[in-house]
């Protein structure tokens, strides 16, 4: 519905891995975390991404930009990148454009 109605737009979002949703990263910490965050809060988590084409096939939304927060991270601030958790890597930022 965007789309149709905003033929020239950009969106960002951060989002994380299915990974993380399914609880199928193998890293135990990052289970606990998923669990203390949705429990904590009380909300569940129901999408996250893998594979970002799904954007373009099904609605004509170019990846003009992708990356995980751990690189950001490292970028913006390499004294305290090293101290992140596994879970940065599979936080990440998107950022689409109509094409």
């Amino acid at each position: 519905r965007l789309r149709a109605r905003l033929p020239a737009m950009t969106i960002a979002f951060d989002y994380f891995s299915r990974k993380v949703i399914d609880r199928t990263s193998g890293d135990e910490k990052v289970t606990e975390a998923t669990d203390f965050f949705e429990s904590a809060f009380g909300v569940k988590w129901l999408s996250g991404f893998d594979d970002l084409v799904v954007f373009e096939e099904r609605h004509g939304l170019a990846v003009a930009e992708s990356g995980s927060m751990i690189d950001v991270g490292r970028r913006r601030a390499p004294e305290a990148a090293a101290g992140l958790s596994q879970l940065m890597e599979l936080y990440r930022y998107c950022v689409l454009k109509a094409s």
